[in-house]
């Protein structure tokens, strides 16, 4: 309260200080709450409540985002809501984009005969390098090429009998190159010499190739199944190879799966052949190899 005088010297009435009003401390944060869910009409103003009337006024357009925020609880409480949700959305993606299984499309997974997560130090045991630089870190496979005068491919395999199987493994290019994972016919099985099939993966296509016969001057390897695709790279992605008879089928998480077939497919297998294309630079990553039984 404060007194004032006219120019008689009279004292004039008390006037108590301006104070704001509830509606002018009121900031609008329906424009936020609108956009995820609707306003409840039922909802009434309270006695002491700093709300104002319902028909508001914009805000000014000094006031930024920072200053709704922490000025009004309600926002505040509902941006946190909304921004925990995002972050679960976000991780739910990531988490689906690999390492989750496929289901397969020939047959139906059966007794499982191999799995191998990387978690040692050193390749587990039954696994072989021909050429190249592979390594074991970080509970992770680590493949590439060696020095770029050293034109050979990055060669491994790992010992695994099988038939009709499904082979699942998680990849990722950390550049541009490429990776095949091929079986070959166990000794007896065929006069073939050389790899039976492979799936072959490189940053912008895929496909499904039979391998020539290197006893056979005239033959030649063919490409059964192709589709150019996209595969980012620092990205993980699940691959499931199956055969079943004389079909195969290579499928990808989110890409459309490709199907194959020959005459000589269905024989006994000795285990798993791995060619990376790739400098050290631009290595190639696997995790997650699980094979089963294909019934």
């Amino acid at each position: 309260m404060c007194c004032s005088a006219d120019a008689a010297g009279r004292a004039l009435p008390a006037v108590k200080a301006s104070e704001p009003t509830p509606s002018e401390l009121q900031i609008d944060t329906g424009w936020l709450r609108h956009s995820f869910w609707p306003v409840n009409t039922s909802e009434s103003r309270t006695s002491g409540s700093l709300r104002g009337p319902k028909k508001r006024t914009p805000p000014s357009k000094r006031e930024t985002l920072l200053q709704r925020i922490f000025i009004d609880p309600k926002i505040c409480y509902d941006s946190v809501l909304v921004l925990v949700l995002l972050c679960h959305l976000l991780s739910a993606a990531a988490a689906n984009s690999a390492g989750a299984s496929l289901e397969p499309i020939l047959g139906t997974k059966g007794r499982l005969l191999l799995e191998e997560t990387f978690d040692g130090d050193a390749l587990p045991k039954g696994w072989s390098v021909k050429s190249g630089l592979v390594r074991v870190a970080g509970g992770t496979l680590h493949t590439s090429q060696k020095k770029e005068r050293d034109g050979r491919l990055c060669l491994f395999n790992c010992v695994q009998p099988m038939q009709d199987a499904a082979i699942q493994i998680d990849f990722k290019f950390s550049g541009r190159g490429g990776l095949n994972v091929s079986v070959n016919p166990s000794p007896g099985e065929l006069r073939k010499h050389g790899h039976l099939f492979s799936v072959m993966i490189a940053t912008t296509m895929w496909n499904i190739t039979e391998h020539n016969d290197k006893s056979d001057r005239n033959s030649q390897s063919k490409a059964l199944a192709s589709a150019p695709e996209t595969f980012e790279p620092g990205r993980w992605y699940t691959l499931l190879v199956e055969n079943k008879g004389d079909e195969v089928v290579a499928q990808v998480q989110g890409k459309k799966p490709l199907r194959a077939s020959s005459k000589d497919f269905h024989v006994k297998k000795p285990g798993i052949e791995f060619r990376v294309l790739g400098r050290e630079s631009m290595e190639i990553n696997f995790d997650n190899l699980q094979v089963w039984e294909l019934e």
